[in-house]
């Protein structure tokens, strides 16, 4: 059950975890018009395997762009969780971020970085961090940020771009040897 999770949120089919965000808005908006051939997944799933707490990270992922006031209720409620807590917290900073609430995003995304050891999520707390800091404009707490994050994963291109971006406006009109 968890590999059809990620094989269907690697697809995006929102409609397939959770239902047909297009419901109530017509055929011409792309809304299924039958409710019975709606699949919901992750509501069967999430019967089955009560317990399990990815498969409502999964359902607060899968409504994260169309339902966000759910997504924010699920991450809330999933951020002391020991295994997806971390995770959730940091989509939750995400989501902050893309509404343009960076006070609260940046309080979701250091709490993200407390509670997980996984180090993808590490990276994108930090990542997230350090565009938002880069933006107020705070270039140490960035730099700091994007540091953090290429530490977390080494060779990943886009934090190691950031840093090295924010390196070379420190050194304005130096040249390399």
């Amino acid at each position: 059950q968890l590999a059809a999770l990620s094989i269907a949120q690697k697809s995006e089919d929102t409609q397939c975890l959770v239902g047909d965000p297009q419901i109530g808005k017509g055929i011409g908006a792309g809304e299924i018009g039958n409710r019975e051939d709606e699949i919901k997944h992750l509501d069967h799933v999430w019967k089955r395997f009560p317990e399990e707490q990815r498969f409502v990270l999964g359902q607060a992922i899968a409504r994260d762009r169309e339902w966000p006031e759910d997504s924010v209720q699920a991450y809330r409620a999933l951020e002391k969780d020991p295994i997806v807590g971390g995770e959730a917290l940091m989509r939750l900073g995400a989501m902050h971020m893309r509404h343009r609430n960076m006070p609260e995003a940046l309080k979701a995304l250091e709490r993200a970085q407390t509670i997980t050891r996984d180090p993808y999520v590490i990276f994108l707390a930090n990542y997230f961090s350090g565009q938002i800091y880069e933006r107020q404009p705070n270039l140490k707490l960035a730099e700091e940020s994007y540091r953090t994050a290429a530490a977390a994963v080494p060779h990943a291109q886009s934090a190691t771009l950031a840093l090295a971006a924010i390196l070379d406006r420190g050194h304005v009109g130096w040249i390399a040897p």
